[in-house]
């Protein structure tokens, strides 16, 4: 496993919700931008979309911590769920 999953210093939380457009470009932003400049990890939750979101974020490499909810549990649960979760010293709420 690659140290940055093990032991992270920045934890990047994204609730997504039926947005898979904007899903995709903050993906791909973070990407181009982060790389492997810093020790990160990306948790993903999809809050029961509809729109495809869920097969988009399944399809992403297994270095994305992708978590499914069957409804919508809403933007702060699932931000509280995320950071309890995180490994890294830092948070990073995207919304």
């Amino acid at each position: 496993m690659f140290k940055h999953l093990m032991d992270p210093k920045l934890s990047i939380l994204i609730s997504a919700m039926d947005q898979i457009k904007l899903t995709k470009k903050c993906i791909e932003c973070l990407e181009q931008t982060l790389g492997n400049t810093i020790s990160h990890e990306v948790l993903i939750v999809n809050d029961g979309s509809v729109d495809g979101t869920a097969k988009y974020l399944d399809s992403l490499s297994s270095f994305y911590r992708v978590f499914h909810r069957a409804s919508s549990q809403g933007f702060a649960k699932n931000n509280n769920w995320m950071a309890r979760e995180a490994r890294g010293g830092y948070l990073l709420f995207l919304n």
